[in-house]
């Protein structure tokens, strides 16, 4: 799937991630394909957020928490499907 965030195209990609992964391509968005419900929404807003701009793992976190609580609040779900 490809988004456009903050002017720039990003790819993201579902796929099982261990936990030192850190080398991806430039313009990709990994997510793990592991995660369900809550913690894949969550995990889905952290990354887009670090790809705005926001680099402080800190304020990303709690930007990407709140956002997320507010959503399932809401009822948004994901088939898990992508």
């Amino acid at each position: 799937m490809r988004l456009p965030i903050s002017g720039r195209m990003y790819r993201v990609v579902f796929i099982p991630l261990r936990d030192v992964d850190g080398d991806h391509e430039p313009g990709q968005i990994r997510i793990d394909s592991r995660l369900k419900g809550r913690r894949r929404l969550n995990t889905i807003i952290h990354e887009v957020l670090h790809a705005c701009g926001l680099v402080s793992e800190r304020d990303t976190s709690r930007f990407a928490g709140a956002i997320a609580r507010m959503l399932w609040k809401l009822g948004y779900r994901s088939n898990n499907s992508r």
